[in-house]
């Protein structure tokens, strides 16, 4: 499925593939699928911080409520920075 996925990014992000070269030939498809990746990365870290804030808000004390954004934050940015990498070395 990660590769059908990658695929997909592929033929989004590089239709035409003598675009995407330059004089040497080289593919520059790891710095867009890198921006894409990073973009996508940071709007899932904020909705998650988000959705915590709306299931807990409020029952809790604001300091717990902060821990938890805090820790889901870092679980999801931890998994996240994971599958990026290990789309990127599929990829290569």
């Amino acid at each position: 499925m990660i590769e059908s996925i990658m695929l997909l990014f592929k033929r989004i992000l590089n239709p035409l593939p003598s675009l995407a070269m330059d004089d040497g030939g080289t593919h520059h498809t790891g710095m867009k699928e890198l921006l894409v990746y990073g973009v996508s990365g940071i709007a899932s870290l904020f909705i998650f911080g988000y959705c915590v804030h709306i299931f807990v808000g409020g029952m809790v004390s604001e300091q717990t409520e902060l821990l938890l954004i805090i820790v889901v934050v870092v679980i999801s940015a931890a998994v996240t920075g994971w599958l990026i990498w290990d789309a990127l070395k599929r990829a290569r």
